[in-house]
């Protein structure tokens, strides 16, 4: 028997000995903070952390923290949920945030199109480029409008 094959093989005899005694611990946690409200917050803090993981494909592992940040920034500077920057929407008052988390996920943080696709459960990277080039639009407008304001 391989070396391999025999870590296995001793893996998965602890495994069966461990599971049923963690499982009810496991359960009884995710159903107290279900009751409590917290199963969404439980998570998005799951999800993000996976987000860690999504890079090594890539050569790169995304620090989920800042992306985190990013993404509470967004959220709390245009009053969007988590859950309306993540969907399908096309309102103008979501678009523009979405817009706004691509291109700071581009700069900040220095995500790969692939990857921002990934984060905002986009289906295209070219929905992110399109993204991008609106907000500089969008900041383009915004500075040209302060820098004319007096005249």
């Amino acid at each position: 028997m391989e070396h391999r094959d025999m870590m296995r093989r001793i893996i998965g005899e602890a495994l069966v000995e461990i599971l049923p005694q963690l499982a009810p611990i496991i359960v009884k946690d995710l159903t107290t903070k279900a009751k409590a409200g917290e199963f969404d917050d439980l998570f998005q803090k799951i999800e993000f952390e996976s987000l860690r993981h999504i890079g090594k494909g890539f050569g790169k592992i995304i620090h989920s923290q800042k992306v985190t940040d990013v993404l509470n920034g967004v959220i709390n500077e245009t009053h969007v949920t988590l859950d309306e920057l993540l969907g399908p929407s096309r309102e103008k008052r979501v678009c523009r945030p979405r817009w706004m988390a691509m291109y700071r996920l581009s700069r900040e943080c220095g995500l790969s199109l692939g990857m921002i696709v990934r984060v905002l459960k986009r289906t295209e990277h070219k929905q992110v480029i399109y993204g991008i080039r609106r907000y500089e639009e969008l900041l383009e407008d915004k500075k040209y409008e302060a820098e004319n304001e007096g005249c």
